[in-house]
């Protein structure tokens, strides 16, 4: 299986839940505890530590992952202590070729 199959497969077999605490940063989030596959979900977060771009967002600095319609991000420091995924629209200023992977183009 390829990175886009591998990648569109983790993320539809996720359960994305919107924050409702923040509804007014519309996104959703995922978390490892409710993922069925921990192989797959350590590997996609590896991925979007490899391949994301960095961008801030309040004052910190996250790695962003562009795939699709979303733009993907992990609160942790490192893969390792992943516990959750969130994402959110791509703002459409920033759905630039250059966000996007370039190993999956």
């Amino acid at each position: 299986m390829g990175y886009k199959e591998s990648l569109n497969d983790f993320i539809n077999s996720q359960n994305w839940i919107f924050a409702k605490t923040m509804a007014d940063i519309p996104h959703w989030y995922c978390l490892k505890s409710k993922c069925d596959d921990e192989d797959s979900w350590n590997w996609f977060v590896r991925f979007m530590d490899e391949y994301g771009v960095e961008g801030s967002f309040c004052g910190k600095t996250y790695k962003y992952l562009y795939w699709g319609e979303y733009r993907y991000w992990m609160m942790d420091p490192t893969p390792e202590e992943c516990d959750l995924i969130n994402r959110c629209i791509i703002p459409d200023g920033e759905r630039k070729p250059e966000n996007f992977p370039n190993i999956i183009r």
